[in-house]
């Protein structure tokens, strides 16, 4: 027989990002996955797509022009549906003081584009999409 595909593994994942090749790019990735995805091409539309698709996980570029991702992801914290959410920073810079800045801007990782697609899927795939444990960035014990 066949084996019944497990859907709870299946994410709503929303993927951030003004540029649109990246964006689409990284959805595709995901869509193979099996996730269900999102794109927003600003941190305004992204802000609207999450209170009606309330991701799981959210990918998002730091450097957008108008709202940048720093502002975007504190404003998805202060919503009620993002509170719990996961929310990668993704970023063309990785020194520490751009590390820390998205930590405090409330991102839970930041990844230095480019990002592997192996890393996105592992990302995505993890059974745990939020630890809560890890809420300031680093791992209580």
């Amino acid at each position: 027989s066949v084996p019944e595909e497990d859907n709870t593994s299946v994410r709503r994942i929303l993927v951030v990002d003004d540029k649109r090749d990246g964006a689409t790019t990284l959805a595709a990735i995901l869509r193979k996955s099996g996730h269900r995805v999102e794109i927003a091409f600003s941190g305004e539309q992204a802000l609207d797509l999450g209170d009606s698709l309330h991701p799981d996980l959210v990918f998002m570029d730091i450097g957008m022009p108008g709202m940048s991702g720093h502002e975007t992801c504190q404003r998805m914290r202060a919503e009620d549906w993002g509170e719990c959410i996961r929310i990668i920073a993704l970023s063309g810079w990785g020194q520490q003081q751009d590390i820390e800045r998205s930590r405090q801007a409330g991102f839970d990782e930041h990844l230095v584009k480019p990002i592997a697609s192996a890393t996105v899927r592992r990302l995505a795939d993890a059974p745990d999409v939020r630890d809560p444990k890890r809420v300031d960035g680093t791992h209580a014990e």
